[in-house]
């Protein structure tokens, strides 16, 4: 009997014990939970103060204004700081200065001290701004501004404005003229076409004023790139599957395309930046600078890189993003543009006839007129070969200008 006693004693010592047990037991447990999202934010998300503040400006929770004038002493009430502060990044902020974490405008590039080219001038830093973005970007997704027109208008010779256009057309043209030898032949090329195609305007109708002539030539000119880059420079690169695909190619009958006003012409962000950087063909003896232990995924490559490295898509020079990149964006800016030469309707468009006079443009026609030769290949982007033969300059089709006389 006293042992009966004695071992019901002790089972109700364990069970009075048994919820103490369990709370030591799970309390690592619970202050783990408890103390997870802050391990998590310091951690796996470190988010510098500058950065949360770059994200409430760019989503419109903190005027710009309020953290520049903030992040620097607005005890000078000089004029000056006023137009400082009011200018869209910090123009004259040292972005390798100890302060440049201030401006969300900065991003400057660390540079290691033992550089091997840097090293010799003691340069640890490589000063850079942030680009102007758009107006209302959301978060994550800046949007960078361009000034430059977006369509296919011939803008290296004609500037994108009255005034440039003005400067471009008294004075040497473009600034870029001498920037490398083929630009320079390039604008070279579309000046002289332009004053030939003025000259022969002028003799077919001599009552023309001479705005009249400049702006009736600016767009026959326009016309012969816009018809060149569809008909004989976009199918060599993409290919005729994405050309059918997407209503690139310059149409063989006298019908005319149809303006679509609905569709932004602009150029895309990702055309610009990575699309249409096509500085030539990378050789295959090129090393993957180990990329692949890089990059946990493919979805963390960048998308320059990752389009280098694509096969070509069938039939197209380019992988299979940048012939999205670029076939859509062609699009956008065919179609977009009210001013597009097939374009039929409009209060710009040219006539049925001026319009199957324009579509027997091609490049070798083009440097016939416009240098001083007798023959060239067929096809001047590609290389000669039997099935590239040169041909007389005298037996390819010239534009028509007749069907732009008017009666006086």
């Amino acid at each position: 009997m006293p042992y009966s006693n004695a071992h019901t004693y002790d089972e109700h010592c364990c069970m009075a014990l048994l919820p103490i047990i369990l709370v030591l037991a799970l309390l690592p447990i619970i202050l783990v939970l408890a103390l997870l999202p802050i391990i998590l934010v310091l951690v796996l998300l470190p988010i510098t103060l500058v950065e949360i503040l770059r994200f409430l400006v760019t989503a419109g929770f903190i005027p710009l204004i309020l953290l520049t004038e903030a992040a620097a002493d607005t005890s000078n009430n000089s004029p000056n700081g006023k137009v400082y502060f009011y200018s869209r990044h910090p123009v004259d902020t040292d972005c390798c200065s100890s302060e440049s974490y201030k401006y969300p405008y900065c991003a400057a590039i660390s540079v290691r001290p033992n550089d091997p080219f840097f090293a010799q001038y003691n340069q640890t830093c490589l000063f850079m701004h942030r680009t102007e973005v758009c107006v209302d970007c959301s978060a994550f997704s800046n949007e960078q501004v361009n000034a430059a027109t977006s369509p296919l208008d011939a803008s290296i010779v004609y500037g994108s404005g009255d005034r440039k256009a003005m400067k471009i057309r008294t004075y040497d043209g473009d600034k870029r003229v001498n920037q490398h030898a083929f630009l320079s032949s390039m604008e070279t090329l579309f000046m002289r076409d332009h004053n030939r195609v003025a000259t022969k305007l002028k003799k077919l109708n001599p009552h023309w004023e001479e705005e009249r002539l400049y702006q009736e030539a600016r767009r026959i000119v326009i016309a012969n790139l816009q018809c060149i880059t569809y008909k004989e420079y976009l199918p060599q690169l993409l290919g005729p599957y994405i050309m059918r695909k997407f209503d690139l190619g310059v149409r063989n009958t006298s019908d005319g395309t149809e303006y679509n006003p609905n569709i932004q012409n602009g150029v895309r962000n990702e055309f610009a930046n990575a699309g249409f950087r096509l500085h030539s063909m990378i050789p295959k003896n090129t090393g993957s600078f180990g990329l692949k232990f890089r990059h946990a995924s493919v979805e963390d490559v960048d998308l320059y890189v990752g389009m280098m490295l694509e096969n070509r898509f069938p039939g197209s020079e380019v992988g299979p993003t940048a012939a999205c990149l670029i076939s859509k964006q062609f699009y956008f800016t065919k179609f977009g543009d009210r001013f597009y030469f097939e374009h039929e309707g409009e209060v710009p468009s040219f006539s049925e006839a001026q319009r199957n006079s324009l579509k027997q443009c091609s490049l070798a026609r083009f440097l016939c007129d416009n240098l001083n030769i007798t023959q060239v290949q067929k096809y001047p982007m590609l290389i000669p070969s039997s099935k590239n033969p040169e041909v007389l300059c005298s037996d390819i089709p010239k534009i028509n200008l007749t069907h732009w006389r008017e009666t006086p």
